[in-house]
């Protein structure tokens, strides 16, 4: 069973991989994978970027962070970073993440915004979603 289960994870993330959602490919450098990234996710609102390290935080942390405050939480980190609202981002070791500054700026974002600023971002993200 378990090795069901294993073969089934590593055919999901190659079809991940060769559809361009995931970019940790074991056959080639950090440098392939991020320039890869890159490439496939010109187009976005926000593309990806090169940060250091201090400014790298996990798409589990980043989670941990928003859901804190339940009721301000995202209901999914990445249609934050697919509306642009928070910065995806690669470290130069290849690890993909989000930036610790724009998940500030969100928070922050979150707490001091009235309630028709609320109303249109909310409007917007379901014309973004639709």
């Amino acid at each position: 069973m378990s090795g069901g289960w294993r073969r089934l994870k590593e055919w999901n993330a190659n079809t991940d991989r060769r559809f361009g959602y995931r970019f940790d490919d074991p056959k080639k450098t950090p440098e392939e994978n991020i320039a890869n990234a890159m490439k496939k996710r010109q187009n976005w609102g926000r593309p990806p970027i090169v940060v250091p390290a201090e400014d790298y935080m996990s798409f589990e942390e980043a989670t941990r962070v928003f859901k804190k405050n339940p009721r301000r939480g995202p209901r999914n980190l990445r249609m934050l970073i697919a509306r642009g609202l928070v910065q995806h981002c690669f470290v130069p070791d290849g690890r993909e993440g989000v930036t610790r500054s724009s998940v500030a700026d969100e928070i922050e974002w979150r707490r001091t915004a009235d309630l028709w600023t609320r109303f249109k971002r909310a409007a917007g993200g379901v014309l973004h979603w639709v």
